[in-house]
Order: structure tokens, then C-alpha cells, then sequence
């Protein structure tokens, strides 16, 4: 043992760096040690049976050994990244199926962290920005352009602060290859990366708001082409703001990108078990209820599955739809709802639903084996929430039934309306309306959710007001205001014929006395004595989706006979009915 003039005077030679010194002590003897530890780095203390042993540094001695170390690891790291460049370029294009990567590809060096400028590739300009990024692999999104696109979102944030991003993609292949693709950027700008990998959307948007808010992006190919991928990006539970993603974009063009070296890990916890609970604690089933449940996703239909159990329904869980065909499984086409439609009625289960493939949108079978469209599904949402919420502002795309207006006016609401899509949910937030939905079945509660379409967390919310009803969901919905319409029709077009074609109607329907109003890859013609119709592009289905609401059944047919003689222009459009 030491006395404290010896243990001082060890002390003192120590931090002036004459060396590295073990001893022991006694415990009253590492009191007095204490007194000087602001002044040392303790690098390492382990119980004894009769002392404690020390190993004591200087914060100098120290300093040059973590600087050597921590040299040795960064070139040990920027030999592992220009392997994995190397890797990338070498990749079979049939595994990664994403294009070719330019010949000048800049080293990554392990220095501080700088503002680089490199040459910019070309990017998808054709595609609006709101809540992500879209474009085709191969033809918008190939290994280069999805690199740099990491690279500047990873500038972004770090530029913002923050270092921490979640990522995810949903179970469509296209999805997982662009994902693929765009961690090699985030990584090399310095970015601590979740990686959640497949995963369901609303899963990725939770995580960044619980526990703590992050940024995500979620790779995703709901209601798309085949080929396509949309990156959404996400903050706080909700989308980042339209002028972020044109900064990401303008990085891309200029080349301005910052270097560091980040690193990516998996989940240190459950956050599907997370999310659960998160919902179950939200939501109250008010009795039994038997679901039936399909998605074109394992990913998703198992999390709807484990949901509904911890709410304590019985669930049937219809096999996975593939995946693999080029008429994908779209829960908004009919035909495609068939099985469940089958197993509803079958199984008396209460309520069918389909979900997307990201778990954002979803249909509804009622319990007699209908189909219920989503405008009809947001009349019991609406006047469920406008009963907490009197006169408050309903929003739903212009698609949607009058019937839905109606309901919303007689639980003292006003419905607004916007274009189709999910772009609206950009712009919501918790203070401006509680509730906002479309014609894909995506919905957002910002009364007590997320500000983003979470499907899981909306039918459950619609099975928590069928549970409360004694009638089935047939009678519910059957009780529903209702005017004569008809399901979407679908008529197959090349979009850029798609695009003439509605340009050619909407000149020849303002000679007429019907209201034409313009919307997103479509038009909508009101008459005021026949009703009205909506026609637009569907990306996903790659056609004309046509839908019809008339005052009566001859006014409808009137509105078919409009259509017809509009088609009738163009003999390579066909139409259903």
C-alpha cells in the first residue's frame, strides 16, 4: 500500500506524463485519490477482495493515445468504405437491378468534416414535390443518383444538427433495391442510421416521434408503377416541409455535399411491440370482434394481425398477396378484394380489410360481404370525431361522395375538399383539423395519432366505433345517407395518352354548360341537374379511373352517355361500360 504523500507525489508525476502507473490502494486511500480525479482520466476500476486497482493516465498521455487510435480506426473504416464502393460497382445489376454507376467516383478520407463539391448527376424533375421523392429504378433512380441523393439529405441534416435518421422500406421489391441504394450516401455524409429495414410504414413514422423526434425516410411503392419507388421523408410523426426536399434536390444539382463517417445499426428495441402498445393504449375495443385481414404484405398483414389480437379480436389472416405479377394487388380494385370478400362472409367475420403494401391505405369489407369506399368508410369516422370536436373542418379529395358532405354538415362539421392523393397530409397540422382522408383509404387523426396516414391505427380506430354499436357493420353502413353512384372504372391508357386525352375532353367540355374543374392527373365535370364525374390517371393500375354520382338512375346514365361520346374522339380508348 501507498501512504497519501506517496500517492500524491505518484499522482503529480502522472499528470505530468512521466508514465503509466498500476498500483493499489486501499479503499480510504481512493478517497483521497478523488480529490485529484478532475485532474486525471481513470480508464479502468475493478472490484478486489481487499482493494481496488486503478490503472491512471494523463489527460495528455491519454489525448495522444485516443488521437493515434483514433486515427488507426478511421483508416481502417475508409478502407472499409472504398471496399464497399468498390462492392457497389461491381454489383450484378440482376441482384441490384439499379444501372451503372459514373466512371469518377470521389475518395472518402477521414478528416474533418468539409463542404465537397462534385459533379452533379441528372434527377427525376417530372415529379411533384410534397411529400417525398419519386422516380423509376434504372430510369430516375440509378446507384449514382441514389448515392448522391443520400448525400444530401445527409448534408441537410447535419447541417440542421442533427445526426440521427430512421430508415425503412416497405416489402415491395423496387423499394428495398432503392433503399439499397441510398444508405451508402447517408453513411458516407456522417449520418447514425436506424435501420428498420422492411418494415411497415407506420412503424417507421412512430419511430420518429417516439421517444424522441427524428428524421426518417421510408422507401416506398404504393400506388405506383411496378418499377417505381417513392422516398417519403418523414419528421416527427409527419412529412417534411415541400422547400426541404427542393434544398436536397438543389444539393444534387450543385454537388455540395458534407464528409464524415457515419454508421448504421439495427433497433436496440422491439419498436413493432412498441408501436403496438403505443396504439393499444389508444384505442378501446368495446367487445369481441372478428376481423379478416389481407395485404400484399407479409410485413403489414402480420403487424395488422398482432394488433388486432393485443385489442383482443379474433383474427383471420388471409395469405400474403404476391407480389411478383405485374397486376399487383391494389386494395382499392374490386376483384382484388374477392378472397376477403369470400372469407368474410364465410367465416361471419364483422369486417374485412385490405391494406397497401406500405400500411398506409386500406379498403373495407362489411360484415355481409360489401365493398365500402373509403368516402363511405369517413362518414362513421367524421361523425364519431365530430362529436368531440363540434364544427370542426373535415378535409377529403374532391372524389368523394355528396353524401359525405351531407354527413358532415348534419354533425355540425364543414367538409373541405383537395386534389386526390396523399400530398394534403403535408400540409395538416395538430392545430388547423383534426381529421383528413382520401380515396385511397389513407387517413390522418391529428386529434391523438400522427400527422401521417396511418392505416393500422385508422381501421382500428373504425373497429373501435363498430364495437360500440349492437348492430353489424352491414346495418351501420347500410344506415349511411346515399345517392346514386357507381364503383371506379377502369379503362387502360398510356399515361402521355392519358394526357392528351383529358387536355382534348376538358376543351371540348367547356363549349358545354357543365363545371370543369382541373385536378391532379384528372379532371372532375359537374352538371348541375345530373350529378357529377371524376376521371383521372391512376399510376398504380396504368389507366383511366373513372367515377360516377347522379341525382337519379336516368341522370347517371346521361353522365355514361357524356363519357361515351367523349371516348367515342378516340377508338384506341375503350370504355367498360
Amino acid at each position: 500500500m501507498h501512504d497519501i504523500a506517496e500517492l500524491k507525489k505518484l499522482v503529480m508525476n502522472t499528470v505530468k506524463g512521466i508514465k503509466e502507473t498500476d498500483y493499489e490502494m486501499s479503499f480510504s486511500v481512493f478517497d483521497e485519490l478523488i480529490k485529484y480525479s478532475r485532474l486525471l482520466n481513470i480508464r479502468d476500476v475493478t472490484d478486489g477482495k481487499a482493494a481496488i486497482e486503478v490503472s491512471i493516465t494523463s489527460e495528455e498521455e491519454e489525448e495522444r493515445k485516443l488521437a493515434a487510435r483514433a486515427a488507426e480506426l478511421l483508416g481502417d473504416l475508409d478502407k472499409q468504405f472504398s471496399h464497399a464502393d468498390n462492392l457497389i460497382d461491381n454489383l450484378d445489376n440482376e441482384e441490384l437491378d439499379l444501372g451503372q454507376k459514373p466512371a469518377i467516383k470521389p475518395s472518402i478520407q477521414p478528416a474533418k468534416m468539409q463542404v465537397l463539391t462534385d459533379d452533379a448527376v441528372d434527377f427525376p424533375e417530372s415529379f411533384p414535390l410534397t411529400t417525398g421523392i419519386t422516380g423509376v429504378i434504372e430510369k430516375d433512380f440509378n446507384v449514382a443518383y441514389l448515392k448522391d441523393l443520400g448525400r444530401a439529405l445527409g448534408a441537410e441534416l447535419l447541417q440542421a444538427g442533427k445526426t440521427k435518421i430512421v430508415v425503412g422500406a416497405d416489402n415491395a421489391k423496387p423499394s428495398k433495391r432503392a433503399m439499397q441504394g441510398i444508405i451508402p450516401g447517408l453513411l458516407t455524409s456522417g449520418c447514425k442510421l436506424l435501420n428498420l429495414r422492411s418494415n411497415a410504414g407506420p412503424v417507421v413514422a412512430f419511430s420518429t416521434q417516439f421517444p424522441t423526434e427524428s428524421l426518417g425516410i421510408l422507401a416506398s411503392n404504393s400506388y405506383l408503377p411496378a418499377s417505381a419507388c417513392k422516398f417519403k421523408l418523414l419528421y416527427n410523426g409527419g412529412f417534411v416541409s415541400a422547400e426541404l426536399l427542393e434544398r436536397i434536390l438543389s444539393r444534387i444539382k450543385s454537388g455540395d455535399y458534407i464528409k464524415g463517417l457515419g454508421v448504421s445499426s439495427p433497433s436496440g428495441t422491439n419498436l413493432e411491440t412498441d408501436y403496438i402498445s403505443a396504439v393499444v393504449e389508444d384505442i378501446h375495443i368495446h367487445c369481441s370482434m372478428k376481423v379478416a385481414i389481407v395485404s400484399a404484405s407479409n410485413t403489414v398483414s402480420e403487424l395488422a394481425g398482432n394488433l388486432f389480437k393485443s385489442l383482443g379480436c379474433d383474427v383471420i389472416n388471409i395469405a400474403e398477396q404476391s407480389l411478383d405479377s405485374e397486376n399487383l394487388f391494389d386494395p382499392h380494385i374490386p376483384s382484388h378484394l374477392q378472397a376477403l370478400a369470400t372469407t368474410v362472409q364465410s367465416e361471419r367475420a364483422d369486417l374485412g380489410i385490405a391494406y397497401d403494401t406500405e400500411g398506409t391505405g386500406f379498403s373495407v369489407v362489411d360484415s355481409s360481404g360489401q365493398i365500402i369506399w373509403p368516402d363511405r368508410v369517413m362518414m362513421i369516422l367524421a361523425a364519431d370525431l365530430l362529436q368531440t370536436f363540434p364544427g370542426a373542418d373535415i378535409l377529403f379529395d374532391n372524389n368523394g361522395l355528396s353524401a359525405l358532405a351531407k354527413t358532415v354538415t348534419q354533425n355540425s362539421g364543414k367538409l373541405l375538399t383537395h386534389s386526390s392523393g396523399e400530398n394534403v397530409f403535408s400540409k395538416l397540422t395538430k392545430k388547423n383539423m383534426p381529421l383528413a382522408g382520401n380515396m385511397n383509404g389513407q387517413f390522418v387523426f391529428a386529434d391523438r395519432w400522427l400527422l401521417y396516414p396511418d392505416g393500422l391505427y385508422a381501421s382500428a380506430r373504425l373497429l373501435e366505433i363498430l364495437s360500440a354499436d349492437d348492430q353489424s357493420s352491414q346495418e351501420v353502413f347500410s344506415m349511411l345517407p346515399d345517392y346514386v353512384g357507381t364503383q371506379p372504372f377502369l379503362s387502360t391508357i398510356a399515361k402521355k395518352d392519358a394526357r392528351v386525352l383529358l387536355k382534348n375532353w376538358e376543351g371540348e367540355l367547356e363549349k358545354t354548360q357543365n363545371t370543369v374543374v382541373s385536378m391532379h392527373n384528372g379532371l372532375r365535370i359537374d352538371s348541375a341537374d345530373l350529378g357529377w364525374i371524376s376521371v383521372r390517371y391512376d399510376n398504380n393500375q396504368g389507366g383511366m379511373v373513372i367515377r360516377f354520382q347522379a341525382k337519379s338512375n336516368e341522370a347517371l346514365e346521361a353522365l355514361k352517355k357524356l363519357i361515351n361520346k367523349l371516348a367515342a374522339n378516340d377508338p384506341t380508348f375503350k370504355l367498360p361500360f
